[in-house]
């Protein structure tokens, strides 16, 4: 009886300092340092990766980070907000990290400088095995997507896939370029897909 009193306070403080730790994490922070940390890997890889301030908050937890760019010689991408929580629940079923991400004033650029406007919506990615997956995609742009797809981190080759595009026509001759490169059909006017089994 006495061991199972000492075990349930041991449990009951264990808790306890989880719970302070949770809530007393300066998200914010932690985001930020996040943010600088992949923006610094992102440079290597040729991008040019920028941000205007970042936020954080226990509930979640959620990090928001604002006015984000990203370019490189081929085109690149801005939103408003990237609000990113994790998902320990999935994470502990998938064993794996699983992040849920949400955009607003999303928008993408092309080569010959064309600009396409995603608007805002969100996403679940997760990293398993040197693959990133990227799942249930959906936004409410003029450029829009519906699907999933996973990239080989290393090779930095699509894995398999399945993504419904919606595109204006503005940007039918940039996805048209793109067929050689990626396994991407066109199934009528403004209706893409990008499709590979594993």
């Amino acid at each position: 009886m006495k061991i199972l009193k000492l075990l349930m306070k041991l449990l009951l403080f264990i808790v306890g300092v989880l719970v302070s730790l949770w809530l007393l994490m300066p998200w914010g922070k932690v985001g930020e340092y996040a943010v600088l940390s992949a923006e610094k890997i992102a440079s290597s890889k040729g991008f040019n990766t920028q941000h205007s301030s970042v936020s954080g908050s226990w509930r979640g937890p959620n990090i928001i980070v604002n006015d984000f760019t990203s370019k490189m010689a081929l085109g690149g991408g801005e939103f408003k907000t990237l609000s990113f929580t994790p998902s320990f629940p999935q994470s502990m079923i998938q064993l794996a990290p699983v992040m849920s991400i949400s955009f607003t004033g999303g928008k993408l650029s092309f080569p010959g400088g064309i600009d396409a406007d995603i608007g805002s919506g969100n996403v679940e990615v997760s990293y398993k095995n040197g693959i990133l997956f990227i799942r249930n995609l959906k936004n409410t742009g003029e450029l829009s997507f519906d699907g999933s797809i996973a990239i080989d981190i290393n090779s930095t080759k699509i894995d398999h896939a399945d993504l419904m595009i919606k595109s204006p026509e503005s940007i039918e001759q940039s996805l048209d370029s793109m067929k050689s490169m990626l396994p991407l059909t066109q199934e009528s006017n403004g209706q893409w897909r990008l499709r590979r089994d594993k």
